[in-house]
């Protein structure tokens, strides 16, 4: 990675080289403030873009055209913008990898608008969360990884989201945590379509704090906790749930 103190960036990488992992960004920390940045070359052979502009706090040029970036044989774009102001422009039609990872790709950027929707992900893990100015997010088709929870949680200005082309294998237990749900502190959506879960999945504190949430369709789908799922969910007026909760509701569901 580079220095904290570096403002100017204007990079012409090698053919050689197949990883930008931490080259302007890290995992745990990046340059504070950057004036510019701009990177060219054969982006065709890069294997890894993991934390390329993650942690880098702000840059002026925030705009960065990437829409003629060959990323086909990138597996690796774990916390590429996360904790950043980088808005990549032409990211949409990248050519990804089914086989690819986005881990914390957007978490805690700055986006106000992620589209993913022309992507197929086999393994989707938690991607776009604590993000302070997210208004739209388009999610890619696929399956999220097994061993974590679904995971969209603190996105305040997010307003509408549709999952249903997402499909979980779903978690009976270990994951309440208050005001740490599937949508927790998600304070603006006022419109939702879940994941397809295709066994059992605990909804403890998944809705924590969606003070707008009008409606939520639980239809082909068996819940088995509830445990502060409604909690401060204000303006519910609408539970659709044809399976009843393989567990019981109790006094903090709808706290």
């Amino acid at each position: 990675s580079l220095s904290s103190s570096l403002q100017y960036i204007d990079v012409t990488f090698l053919d050689t080289v197949t990883s930008l992992s931490n080259l302007i960004g890290k995992n745990g920390g990046g340059p504070r403030e950057m004036r510019y940045i701009n990177i060219n070359g054969d982006f065709s052979k890069i294997t890894s873009m993991n934390y390329l502009f993650g942690n880098v706090g702000t840059i002026y040029n925030t705009e960065i055209d990437v829409s003629d970036w060959d990323v086909s044989n990138c597996t690796d774009f774990g916390g590429m913008f996360a904790y950043s102001n980088v808005i990549p422009v032409g990211y949409e039609n990248w050519n990804v990898q089914p086989n690819a990872t986005i881990v914390s790709m957007f978490n805690s950027s700055e986006m106000e608008r992620i589209d993913l929707s022309k992507w197929n992900i086999n393994s989707i893990r938690y991607f776009a969360t604590n993000c302070p100015n997210l208004k739209e997010l388009k999610c890619p088709t696929g399956s999220w990884g097994s061993w974590e929870p679904v995971n969209f949680s603190n996105n305040p200005k997010l307003e509408e989201l549709d999952a249903s082309m997402i499909t979980a294998s779903g978690m009976t237990s270990g994951i309440y945590s208050p005001g740490a749900g599937m949508f927790s502190k998600c304070n603006s959506l006022k419109k939702l379509k879940l994941p397809k879960f295709t066994g059992k999945q605990d909804f403890s504190s998944a809705f924590w704090n969606c003070y707008s949430l009008k409606e939520i369709d639980f239809t082909n789908i068996t819940p088995s906790g509830m445990r502060g799922a409604f909690h401060n969910c204000e303006s519910l007026t609408k539970i659709i749930m044809p399976t009843p909760p393989s567990g019981p509701f109790d006094e903090d569901t709808f706290s």
